[in-house]
């Protein structure tokens, strides 16, 4: 996040954000969204904080509640955006990728938002597996390409994770372009490994994904692993 430069600002900002995170570290999420609810001078340092942690611990633990959070703080976030807001409020409280790229892209809060949204959506539509929200579809899959434009976080993984997320959403997939934007990526964590098998390897190599054993992935929450043993529902020595 980006912090305010007065010293005053930056001693609260900096207690609020030690309270946050010893929050955070407990799993006293209750009060983690007490503290996110507070009122902000500058708001969006704060939500972006917090669409960042729940998207990535709703994708971690498979928790659709968590990654509606995520979204819902991003959204909070890019609300504080003029342009936004107005483009929004224009389009009848539709999001629109030309809502998102008209943020203030020199405000880096409301550029970590804009990806926070776009990852914690696109995750949304794969937990209820969406195939069919085809303008939802479009729209994140837009977002995913044009994050990749943004000078300052182009060589974050979270980025090019963005665009292989997104890619991976619909009925008619791009497999060799998901294939070259999940090689983009790099070092992540043991989540991706598993994501590639579960959201690439079973639509192009079905003999190897009906291969995998669940028990070598028992290290993940079971929320995962039932991913993989619905997926595994169609194999034929199911």
């Amino acid at each position: 996040c980006t912090l305010r430069n007065s010293s005053k600002e930056q001693s609260v900002e900096f207690r609020t954000l030690q309270a946050l995170q010893m929050a955070w570290r407990r799993n006293q999420f209750h009060d983690v969204h007490q503290i996110l609810s507070q009122d902000f001078e500058h708001p969006e340092i704060y939500w972006a904080i917090g669409a960042r942690l729940f998207t990535q611990r709703g994708r971690t633990q498979w928790s659709l509640e968590e990654l509606k959070h995520g979204r819902t703080y991003a959204l909070k976030c890019m609300w504080e955006d003029i342009h936004f807001r107005t483009l929004v409020q224009a389009n009848g409280g539709l999001v629109s990728a030309q809502s998102i790229q008209a943020l203030d892209m020199s405000n880096a809060n409301l550029v970590e938002c804009s990806r926070w949204y776009t990852i914690s959506y696109a995750l949304m539509l794969h937990h209820r597996d969406s195939k069919t929200a085809i303008s939802d579809i479009q729209t994140l899959q837009r977002l995913g390409t044009w994050l990749q434009t943004i000078p300052n976080i182009q060589e974050d993984p979270w980025t090019s994770y963005a665009e292989f997320i997104t890619a991976t959403l619909g009925e008619e997939v791009d497999w060799r372009y998901v294939d070259n934007v999940f090689q983009q990526i790099g070092v992540l964590d043991q989540v991706l490994a598993f994501e590639h098998i579960v959201l690439y390897q079973r639509y192009i190599d079905q003999q190897t994904f009906c291969s995998v054993n669940p028990k070598d992935w028992v290290m993940l929450p079971q929320t995962q692993v039932q991913r993989l043993i619905r997926g595994q529902s169609v194999c034929p020595s199911q």
